[in-house]
């Protein structure tokens, strides 16, 4: 089953995700509603042709007032605190269950037709063998917990209406508009102010994913994915993590010294995915390597940090 998308909403609109899946729908001819928080700073990278509706998440119980036409698509990327100190606080991650949940039922008084929902590598725990969708979750984190709570709880609540529910546990993202505080932001940040990064020996096995890609998954999985499947959403290609740096190190200054084994982590957590099932239902398959991907990364990062002077 092909679903027709003519119209789409997107939540979280300003990440490295949501301006990729805005830009993405709004140049196939798909009308986009970009839903960002109502003071948010971060409105400008919008692409143009984009309309962007201010709502913040407490108010997703009204969203339906907002518009006077159906939604095809309903694509949910916001999330309070998905890191820093907010990750670990119950009463913050169970508000993000709630808001979610207020989503669906929005979407299905716009007649969506589906909607796909964020979720996290998070859900899992930790797990030494590529993630599936069958991989058990043992998260370890109130973020992670409520992950999974909203994945499932939505599932159970769209079971019984005609907006089919698609659920995904997305790994590490990269790429132009990354919050501050991803590894690959930070890494950026340090080399281009000639500053020795400290990391940990960065030995273990990871998976990175474009923005674009991600977005491009998404919305194969929009038209092609099935009602009440979760899906990893991934590159399915994983590397050491050094590989990573040095790779990045080598796109801004391959003379950089790297402090790695200088910061102390314990038990490093390990990030592989077998895509197989993304694959076999949508056609997905990642189409731009680390190195294009993190040399338009520190282009954008080079563009942001002149424009900001």
């Amino acid at each position: 089953m092909l679903r027709n998308i003519k119209s789409a909403i997107v939540t979280g609109a300003t990440g490295a995700i949501g301006i990729s899946l805005c830009k993405l729908l709004s140049d196939k001819g798909i009308k986009v509603y970009a839903v960002c928080h109502t003071n948010s700073n971060r409105i400008p990278r919008i692409p143009s042709g984009v309309a962007v509706i201010k709502c913040d998440m407490n108010n997703y119980r009204n969203l339906t007032k907002l518009f006077n036409e159906k939604i095809d698509a309903v694509f949910h990327l916001a999330w309070s605190s998905p890191s820093g100190e907010g990750r670990h606080n119950p009463e913050v991650q169970l508000k993000n269950v709630e808001y979610t949940l207020d989503l669906l039922k929005a979407s299905v008084n716009l007649s969506a037709k589906v909607f796909v929902g964020a979720g996290s590598q998070a859900e899992y725990g930790r797990h030494n063998e590529p993630l599936t969708p069958l991989t058990p979750c043992e998260p370890y984190m109130q973020y992670g917990a409520a992950k999974l709570a909203a994945g499932n709880m939505c599932k159970i609540a769209a079971s019984d209406t005609k907006t089919d529910f698609i659920w995904t546990r997305i790994l590490s993202v990269y790429g132009p508009c990354d919050g501050e505080k991803s590894m690959i932001s930070k890494l950026i940040h340090s080399l281009e102010n000639g500053e020795k990064p400290k990391l940990s020996k960065c030995e273990q096995m990871w998976d990175y994913l474009y923005c674009d890609d991600a977005a491009r998954a998404l919305y194969m999985l929009a038209q092609k994915g099935v009602a009440g499947k979760t899906y990893v959403v991934a590159s399915g290609e994983s590397k050491a993590l050094k590989e990573y740096v040095e790779k990045v190190k080598d796109c801004i200054n391959p003379d950089a010294q790297i402090g790695y084994g200088e910061f102390a982590v314990k038990n490093p957590l390990e990030l592989r995915a077998d895509i197989s099932a993304l694959t076999a239902d949508t056609g997905f398959v990642s189409k731009i390597d680390f190195d294009e991907g993190i040399r338009r990364t520190v282009e954008w990062y080079r563009n942001t940090e002149n424009n900001a002077e």
